[in-house]
């Protein structure tokens, strides 16, 4: 861990500062309408867009904004952790001070790996958002439910698609040329499917060049999203649809062990992420519908009810966490678009089309790669291909996942295992 702590300020947009700027810490000014800062979002700072919100869902989107805007503005070391804090301007500093503050603070380090502090302050004067009439066209949802352009949100979405009418879909508008690719055609697949279909994604992010790429905070800014939109039309549910088996992320090996597995669905974080909701009385409860299946297992059921067209339209989700496709030449089978199949992310989606008992209609870079690039390629993707090769030479216990991470009280350890076993079965059966 780094002893130097990186300080950033959220600040609302235009907000007036009456006390002079302390030495070291970034001010970020949250844009106006037609308005550029360091920030790039046209979500205006009131929210409106997400409906008609109580002040601590508001200020819980933007403490997750502040987090992910102070992630990926610092660079993190090879000792991996870093220090952090964030003073984020509020309705009720009072709310924040207490125990929901440290549990956010709790929450931010457990899913980053970082130390982090957080500082409320009230908000000041500032420009208003010219309209504040409740422009969010979901005003009759029941729940909200994200949807990133992943194969499992794909999935939760087409699996409760009869009731897609209801529900407000919640994305974040990224700037990977892959994400947009896969979020566009999944999209278009779902309107057809439903033309009512709802799918608010927005951008948020640094508006100059991000010096960080693991972005562990972006799940929490996600689920701020889908809550602010819940909470927006009182909605007493959000959904995120993701496998139990990827959720619990039992390390393959010791080595990958601790913040460097992500947590981003693991049910402590859903655990804690409540209890904020709790203790700033957000009536919104996260759930994950999906906790008990493997990956192939939750493909396989959404295929039971789902219409024609959706195993072809999965080709075109995303899965792969390294996202390098695009660097390779064209000629050689390169592109930005396309999953990479190497990764742990991509094997773990490979595993579940045989799990599911179906083919997989993906195109991998890795089976477009020939003698001798292929085997390049099969070295840059050492790290992954060597953990999966002595993971399958040991059994994982109870122990080894007490060992992994915390735990919400009374969870059954016992199918948590028997789940991973499951998941294990379905990976293991990739040919590598």
């Amino acid at each position: 861990m780094t002893d130097q702590t990186r300080h950033f300020e959220l600040l609302a947009p235009n907000e007036l500062i009456t006390l002079p700027s302390r030495t070291g810490v970034q001010r970020l000014w949250w844009p106006a309408k037609g308005q550029e800062t360091a920030i790039r979002t046209a979500l205006e700072w009131d929210l409106t867009t997400y409906g008609d919100l109580g002040a601590p869902a508001t200020d819980l989107l933007h403490i997750a904004a502040a987090a992910y805007l102070a992630d990926l503005r610092t660079r993190r070391p090879a000792t991996f952790g870093r220090k952090l804090a964030i003073t984020v301007h509020v309705h009720d500093p009072k709310t924040w001070t207490g125990t929901a503050g440290e549990t956010t603070a709790d929450l931010l380090a457990w899913i980053s790996g970082d130390e982090w502090t957080l500082h409320p302050v009230p908000i000041g004067k500032h420009t208003l958002t010219p309209d504040l009439a409740i422009t969010a066209p979901h005003q009759s949802a029941t729940s909200a439910m994200l949807l990133s352009g992943g194969l499992d949100s794909f999935c939760g979405a087409v699996d409760h698609l009869s009731t897609a009418t209801t529900r407000v879909h919640v994305g974040h508008r990224d700037a990977a040329t892959s994400v947009k690719h896969a979020q566009r055609s999944i999209g278009a697949w779902l309107t057809e499917q439903v033309p009512e279909f709802t799918w608010l994604r927005d951008e948020l992010r640094p508006r100059d060049r991000k010096k960080e790429n693991t972005t562990r905070t972006r799940s929490f800014l996600f689920m701020a999203m889908a809550i602010a939109a819940a909470d927006g039309v009182n909605a007493p549910t959000v959904i995120v649809p993701e496998n139990g088996y990827t959720s619990l992320n039992v390390p393959l090996v010791a080595s990958r062990g601790g913040a460097l597995s992500t947590k981003s669905t693991h049910p402590w974080t859903f655990h804690l992420v409540n209890q904020i909701l709790t203790e700033t009385g957000i009536n919104v409860e996260v759930t994950n519908p999906y906790l008990s299946l493997t990956k192939g297992e939750l493909l396989k059921q959404t295929l039971v009810t789902a219409p024609a067209g959706f195993l072809d339209t999965t080709k075109h989700t995303l899965s792969c966490a390294k996202l390098d496709s695009g660097r390779m030449k064209k000629a050689l089978g390169g592109d930005p678009n396309i999953n990479c199949g190497l990764c742990y992310a991509c094997l773990v989606r490979r595993g579940s089309y045989d799990g599911a008992a179906v083919s997989d209609p993906t195109d991998y870079l890795v089976n477009r790669l020939k003698k001798p690039v292929l085997k390049a390629y099969r070295k840059r993707r050492h790290d992954d291909l060597w953990a999966l090769e002595l993971a399958e030479k040991r059994t994982i216990t109870e122990d080894d996942l007490i060992a992994s991470a915390s735990w919400p009280p009374g969870y059954d350890l016992t199918a948590a295992l028997d789940l991973v076993n499951r998941g294990r079965k379905e990976l293991f059966g990739v040919p590598r």
